[in-house]
């Protein structure tokens, strides 16, 4: 398992209060490396399953082998960007139950992350991708909009799915 940092939780002006993320060294972030397995397949990292969740999707075999041989998170990522067959729509419909299952498994699988995870109590988890309008906010770690959901470019699903994981366990 990879080096993980401790995380802080941050109080907007309202008293909500905020866990925001953006380094592989977070235990929140999909290239953190922590194996678990999921349909008897060992994964390093959630990112590493997603991506071969795609390529299943789409039934692009060469590009499941390739991510699943595959360690480094980044180039597992830039495996999935090139899965053949991609049907952006479907993507769409289908990403989050495949994010989520991986979520799941990874704090399921890991006690100390799962402590982790349930120590953020209800905060709101944030990934602060500042080019992700999907799976993070659309902006960085250092904007003070980060504290403000209002304000936000993007969407949160990974903060969305970790909560939810969250909410289970």
């Amino acid at each position: 398992m990879a080096k993980c940092t401790a995380f802080n939780v941050e109080l907007n002006n309202d008293g909500e209060s905020f866990v925001c993320f953006y380094s592989t060294s977070s235990v929140f972030s999909n290239f953190h490396l922590s194996s678990f397995t999921i349909d008897n397949r060992k994964f390093n990292c959630s990112e590493q399953y997603f991506m071969f969740a795609k390529a299943q999707q789409f039934k692009d075999g060469e590009a499941a082998k390739a991510i699943l041989m595959e360690s480094n998170p980044l180039k597992q990522k830039e495996l999935g960007r090139r899965v053949k067959n991609f049907n952006k729509e479907i993507w769409d419909q289908e990403s989050y139950k495949f994010m989520e299952k991986a979520v799941r498994a990874k704090f399921n699988q890991n006690a100390k992350l799962k402590t982790i995870l349930l120590s953020t109590n209800d905060a709101t988890l944030v990934e602060c991708a500042p080019r992700d309008s999907i799976w993070g906010i659309g902006c960085d770690i250092t904007n003070p909009a980060r504290l403000d959901k209002k304000c936000w470019k993007g969407q949160n699903l990974l903060g969305q799915a970790l909560m939810s994981v969250r909410s289970s366990l």
